[in-house]
């Protein structure tokens, strides 16, 4: 049954979907030189941030910013066209992006390294590290980011869920200058007000159900597949609970060497591991993991009635743009190879 709260903001979201750049586009962007990047960049949608940033950014800070500023400006439209009964999901679910912002600058703290925001964007010693992209505006981002004491941080971000969940480690994470504990309760608030954001919602759209449980068992796995590469024991109090995988099974995959653990998957990423035996880079997991877990709710999303989950798949593809741009940057400035831009590519192995 259609919801017709959705119907303004579904016409918003199909004109709005026409500007992705898509697959044929970045097969072209591969074989152009890096030095032709911006140039092809500047006939898309994304020339607007391409205009406001290129004074103030060179070479890979400069495509990091004009990628981030773009997703930004998709995230903020799609949680201004959420109806008001879905406004609290689409805010819980890119809150994400908030807590990326927020472990940067509490890393920084931590390192006594300079904190300044500058357009929405974080600078960490006068680099670029992370942009603020989810539910808090830059503008309110850059007064908590000002705080020189992370209680100050902690008190501005209660009213968003976050300072709840940070307030309990405050004094260990001072006083050990170890943030592990913390991030580790952002990172399980998140899910958990997910949850509690789409059951209040609604409540009875399984796929995003499922795609919650599905999201937590790739977070933890990929927690596991880390500690087993690093191997870190005491994996067992920085589980994230409410996924498929029950904590014996995670906490299992962490105890083993990475080549032991490849029929433990949540989905079957093969591949992953035959590349990660070639050069040792974690990374090929953590795309693997995610490629499998959009490509089977992407479609389903955007299939569905008029709903929230319409919107859920709009930001997920401007997501996987923005990591894939990335990735095709880095691939021809640094040289990172054809093998390992096909194992760590999102969107062209996702995107139809």
């Amino acid at each position: 049954m259609v919801d017709s709260t959705y119907i303004g903001a579904f016409g918003r979201i199909k004109a709005m979907k026409s500007l992705f750049l898509g697959r044929e586009f970045m097969a072209q962007l591969l074989e152009h030189d890096a030095s032709d990047y911006l140039s092809s960049l500047s006939g898309t949608d994304y020339r607007k941030e391409l205009d406001e940033l290129s004074l103030q950014y060179k070479d890979s800070e400069l495509v990091d910013a004009v990628v981030s500023a773009h997703t930004r400006r998709l995230v903020a439209y799609m949680v201004n066209a959420a109806p008001a009964t879905a406004k609290a999901m689409v805010r819980a679910y890119v809150g994400s992006w908030d807590i990326r912002a927020i472990k940067t600058v509490v890393s920084a703290r931590l390192l006594d390294k300079k904190v300044a925001i500058n357009g929405g964007f974080i600078m960490v010693d006068g680099k670029l590290s992370a942009a603020v992209i989810g539910a808090i505006s830059p503008e309110e981002f850059a007064a908590i980011a000002e705080q020189k004491e992370i209680d100050g941080m902690v008190d501005m971000l209660v009213k968003h869920g976050y300072g709840s969940a940070m307030l309990q480690s405050v004094d260990e994470t001072k006083k050990n200058r170890n943030a592990s504990q913390m991030f580790m309760a952002l990172d399980g608030f998140y899910f958990s007000n997910l949850i509690r954001s789409f059951r209040f919602y609604r409540g009875d759209e399984g796929p995003m159900l499922q795609f919650i449980r599905d999201s937590i068992d790739v977070k933890n796995v990929m927690d596991a597949i880390k500690s087993s590469i690093a191997g870190f024991g005491g994996l067992s109090e920085y589980i994230i609970k409410g996924g498929n995988m029950g904590p014996e099974r995670i906490a299992e995959i962490a105890s083993k060497k990475v080549e032991e653990v490849k029929d433990s998957m949540p989905f079957k990423i093969d591949a992953a591991f035959d590349a990660y035996r070639q050069d040792g880079l974690a990374a090929y997991f953590e795309s693997a993991l995610r490629r499998e877990l959009y490509s089977k709710y992407l479609g389903i999303f955007e299939r569905s009635a008029l709903s929230v989950l319409q919107l859920i798949a709009f930001i997920m593809r401007a997501e996987m743009e923005a990591d894939e741009l990335r990735l095709v940057w880095f691939g021809k400035r640094y040289g990172i190879g054809e093998g390992r831009y096909r194992n760590l590519s999102m969107l062209s192995n996702v995107v139809k």
